[in-house]
């Protein structure tokens, strides 16, 4: 993932049949890693940096992935479609 500018670290991991989803814990990329394709070309990344900048954990579902913020000052649960991954996300 070195072509990527800016990737951080990760607090945490969810993983379903096909993806592992990856919490960003000081930027705002979420992570999905192809199970079947582990390699740069499986990796997409996700902005949610208008929610939070950093996410202390995640949990999936048969349909989503939620993501809590790290950040005492703003306590948002985000929700992001695995069917959708690329559209709007939820926030809470």
């Amino acid at each position: 993932m070195s072509g990527h500018s800016n990737v951080g670290s990760y607090s945490a991991v969810a993983v379903d049949d096909n993806h592992a989803y990856y919490a960003p814990e000081d930027t705002g990329l979420l992570l999905r890693i192809s199970k079947t394709n582990f390699a740069i070309g499986g990796c997409e990344f996700k902005d949610i940096t208008t929610a939070a900048t950093g996410y202390a954990g995640i949990v999936e579902d048969s349909d989503s992935v939620y993501l809590v913020s790290n950040s005492s000052t703003n306590g948002k649960v985000v929700k992001v479609s695995k069917a959708d991954y690329f559209g709007t996300y939820e926030t809470l």
